[in-house]
């Protein structure tokens, strides 16, 4: 889940750039070299325009990822496995949340962690 937290960290620097281009006032002047906070205020909007881009397309990769571990996982005919899986790569649930909820302990959690995971490559290689 490290691309989500990058895009959650452009929006907290979004929210922050936003907030201190309202704070600009832009001072329209004629003399030469004037106008500094105008440059401010422009590099701040094209700055927010560039986190807004990336944050887009980290998006579109992150859901397109997301639906194609669903899918893996769906393959999974175990519904504790099934379980596990979604809850820790796609829930981002921590190994102790994940075993009380399924009421096992959590070294047995590592141990079916480990039968989907072979169940996972177990499925992948039989669809090339």
């Amino acid at each position: 889940m490290r691309i989500w937290r990058r895009i959650e960290s452009r929006n907290g620097q979004i929210a922050r750039l936003e907030d201190k281009a309202r704070c600009i006032s832009p001072v329209l002047t004629d003399m030469p070299k004037g106008g500094g906070s105008l440059q401010k205020l422009e590099s701040a909007i094209v700055r927010i325009t560039d986190l807004k881009t990336e944050n887009e397309i980290e998006t579109e990769l992150f859901n397109e990822a997301k639906e194609n571990v669903q899918a893996v996982i769906k393959k999974i005919d175990d519904p504790d496995l099934e379980y596990l899986l979604t809850e820790r790569y796609l829930e981002d649930s921590s190994w102790h949340s994940i075993a009380e909820d399924l009421g096992f302990s959590d070294s047995y959690v590592f141990k079916l962690h480990r039968r989907a995971l072979f169940l996972v490559a177990e499925k992948l290689d039989s669809t090339g």
